[in-house]
């Protein structure tokens, strides 16, 4: 069996705008972050934490490896996570 690789990116003022374009690409994910926000249960987007799983070359890649027309089948092949973080 190979080894995955695994790469957690947190949302920071320097990756904020890959994050934003990372929800405009994937509606359902910024559906969430914006209904968590909404919710008062994240203050925002410093309180995502994202976590890529699969091969090398996709986790290398970064949030620009989920493209529009993968991005819900990387979440369901790559293991895409989602992490809230609250306060």
């Amino acid at each position: 069996m190979t080894e995955q690789a695994r790469k957690t990116i947190r949302c920071t003022q320097d990756n904020a705008h890959e994050v934003r374009a990372l929800m405009a690409r994937w509606p359902e994910f910024g559906g969430l972050v914006r209904s968590l926000h909404k919710g008062g249960l994240i203050d925002g987007l410093r309180s995502v934490q994202i976590t890529l799983t699969g091969s090398e070359n996709f986790v290398a890649h970064g949030l620009a490896a989920v493209k529009a027309e993968n991005a819900p089948q990387a979440a369901k092949s790559a293991a895409i996570e989602c992490e809230a973080r609250h306060g």
